[in-house]
């Protein structure tokens, strides 16, 4: 009888942790992806385009949820953040991923890609889509992520409270919010300007508190973010062309079946 019992107990367990894998199987797969920028901006829309097709696509097996206007923290955190699989999913400049593969940098040049004509995008699109912009994404695997696209971002136009900036010389001593990146510092350093880095949850406060003359940033963003409220002048100088790399953790990445 004892002996029986104990089997039975033992099949009884099996079961449990048989319905118990089954039902953790069932969970759909969660995918928090962070942005910096506010909720109503394109890229946030986009995500949200992008989040709806994944949860179409995989049947339900992987959920969305988006976290925008810096509600994790600014780029530097979320990035950590996804390579410790603490967030999936994060969009976000180019540069920002520099501190992972220098080699980023190079995509966010002042004056890169001229600011005019649609063409001007074709010239972008051929810079995008070389097997040197397709190495980098590849090359964010050995940190843990993985990428996936370059998205549009456009181009940034600088605003300030100085005054109008007609030609390069009124830049001469303007304090300009700058990322942390060395090519962008250095560019501002050449322009005449004295870039500060901010970061971006920070620029709003630090343009009203006066720490910051200036910023550069793209016209959605401007708005968005209500900089217009700090800042009297906008010059549509399309100084700075960017895209944004769509990235998730590579973990979570290769946990997906190879239809997801």
């Amino acid at each position: 009888m004892k002996k029986f019992m104990a089997a039975a107990g033992l099949i009884f367990a099996a079961m449990l942790l048989s319905f118990g894998a089954q039902a953790e199987a069932a969970k759909p797969k969660v995918m928090k992806v962070g942005l910096v920028t506010a909720r109503d901006t394109a890229q946030a829309k986009a995500l949200e385009l992008f989040i709806k097709e994944v949860e179409q696509k995989s049947g339900g097996a992987i959920k969305g949820e988006l976290f925008a206007d810096a509600q994790l923290g600014g780029t530097r955190e979320m990035i950590e953040a996804l390579q410790s699989n603490i967030i999936q999913g994060y969009v976000g400049g180019a540069a920002d991923l520099a501190p992972f593969v220098p080699s980023f940098n190079a995509l966010e040049l002042h004056l890169m890609v001229p600011h005019g004509s649609y063409k001007d995008y074709e010239a972008a699109d051929k810079i995008f889509t070389s097997a040197p912009a397709m190495e980098m994404l590849k090359d964010l695997e050995r940190s843990n992520m993985k990428g996936l696209a370059y998205w549009e971002s456009g181009y940034k136009h600088i605003t300030n409270n100085k005054g109008p900036i007609t030609k390069q010389s009124q830049l001469k001593g303007l304090k300009v919010r700058s990322i942390e990146n060395p090519g962008q510092v250095e560019a501002l350093k050449m322009l005449g300007a004295l870039p500060v880095i901010v970061p971006f949850p920070e620029v709003f406060t630090s343009l009203q508190q006066g720490l910051i003359d200036s910023q550069e940033n793209l016209i959605g963003n401007i708005i968005k973010s209500n900089f217009y409220q700090a800042q009297k002048y906008l010059t549509l100088s399309g100084n700075l062309y960017l895209r944004a790399p769509l990235i998730v953790n590579k973990g979570f990445f290769d946990s997906c079946t190879p239809e997801q």
